[in-house]
């Protein structure tokens, strides 16, 4: 089933059991916002994706709780931003970011393949970079980006 695309109702009703169950559990997100293909309204989707935002000093709890989920029958490929966890009804991939980064997560998260090269090479013209959901300086700076706009801006 994981290989299989969900029509888009079936792949938009399994993002939000997510954020009902998140709800439920009182995991401490300020939003959760469904990406990728999901939010492209796809209409053969292949992967759900749900972007959560909380402050970086919350994102290992957040993660390890998105994790017991009781709708996750397991959970695999955790990393520092992001957990994958398989229910009855498919895979979901849960990401992280900080409210200041919403925007370029948003963006990275959502916009094709295409569109985010395109955006790398602008940042990389400007003397930025956008890569891993964020936008930064060549020294590594933040640049903050808390919706779309400012990092179309």
């Amino acid at each position: 089933m994981a290989d299989d695309p969900l029509p888009l109702g079936r792949a938009h009703q399994l993002a939000s059991i997510v954020v009902k169950e998140t709800r439920r559990a009182g995991i401490a997100v300020d939003t959760l916002i469904s990406v990728g293909q999901l939010r492209r309204y796809e209409p053969a989707v292949t992967s759900v994706e749900v972007l959560a935002v909380a402050a970086a000093s919350e994102h290992s709890d957040i993660l390890s709780r998105f994790a017991r989920l009781p709708i996750a029958v397991v959970s695999r490929e955790r990393d520092d931003r992001s957990v994958k966890i398989v229910t009855d009804r498919g895979p979901v991939t849960i990401y992280l970011t900080t409210p200041e980064d919403t925007g370029a997560a948003l963006v990275w998260y959502t916009g094709t393949p295409d569109h985010v090269e395109a955006l790398q090479q602008r940042a990389e013209w400007r003397g930025l970079q956008f890569r891993d959901a964020q936008l930064t300086e060549k020294t590594g700076r933040p640049v903050h980006c808390p919706s779309e706009d400012d990092l179309y801006d």
